[in-house]
């Protein structure tokens, strides 16, 4: 890998292990304890699905013959975009947004 996509595998779990967090986080604080049963069987079992669907899927894929061969560079937020709306071509609504 080159290091630009080094960082952005970096940052990519970084977001995924936030997001499979989260939700964990959020019922634990809302309990206001650590000691609470229901939410560790919740939060295993959630972790679980995730990782083992996110696993299957790449199975599946690369089961079926499917490689990458092109890559875009991931979009990050707040940065300066060059947009330009009249360059936008939309048949089916013409000029009606």
């Amino acid at each position: 890998m080159t290091i630009i996509r080094d960082k952005e595998f970096a940052r990519a779990t970084v977001s995924f292990v936030l997001y499979i967090l989260l939700n964990p986080i959020v019922l634990f604080l809302a309990a206001g304890t650590l000691a609470w049963g229901m939410d560790w069987v919740y939060t295993i079992l959630g972790i679980t699905a995730i990782l083992l669907s996110r696993l299957a899927a790449l199975q599946f894929l690369e089961k079926n013959g499917y490689r990458e061969i092109n890559t875009a560079p991931r979009m990050f937020l707040f940065k300066e975009v060059d947009w330009r709306p009249e360059m936008v071509f939309s048949r089916g609504l013409g000029y009606c947004g």
